[in-house]
């Protein structure tokens, strides 16, 4: 129901400008059949229905285009978050293995099985 939320508010937009504009068209033109005599005042909201219906509209599409913007950043956020020194972005496996391995050398370290020089240089080395 919340997924893709941003796409949803786009949708919304549409729908909401075509009722309007069918609805002021149609308005209109009910308007026109009934009295013949008063056509500056029935085609004006004619043709300034649509108009208005589009501005009324943008404001939710901006919403939706924003909330889409900020789940694009987000996603990209997170898989920069995760990027070795290199720039290259690795799986979360990758990041696991890694994280495993400075454990087992912390640990080995810690009981004295390696020494200081040791460990730095074995945790800077690329796998």
């Amino acid at each position: 129901m919340f997924n893709n939320i941003g796409s949803k508010f786009k949708i919304l937009a549409k729908i909401y400008f075509w009722v309007l504009t069918i609805g002021s068209i149609g308005t209109s033109l009910v308007m026109l059949i009934i009295d013949t005599g008063m056509f500056l005042y029935i085609g004006l909201p004619c043709l300034a229905g649509p108009f208005i219906a589009w501005l009324s509209a943008l404001g939710l599409y901006a919403i939706g285009e924003v909330i889409d913007t900020l789940h694009t950043i987000a996603a990209n956020t997170r898989r920069a978050s995760i990027a070795g020194n290199d720039g290259i972005v690795k799986s979360q496996v990758q990041t696991q293995a890694e994280d495993e391995r400075l454990k087992k050398l912390e640990t080995l370290r810690a009981q004295g099985l390696i020494s200081e020089e040791e460990f730095k240089q074995a945790a800077t080395k690329q796998q």
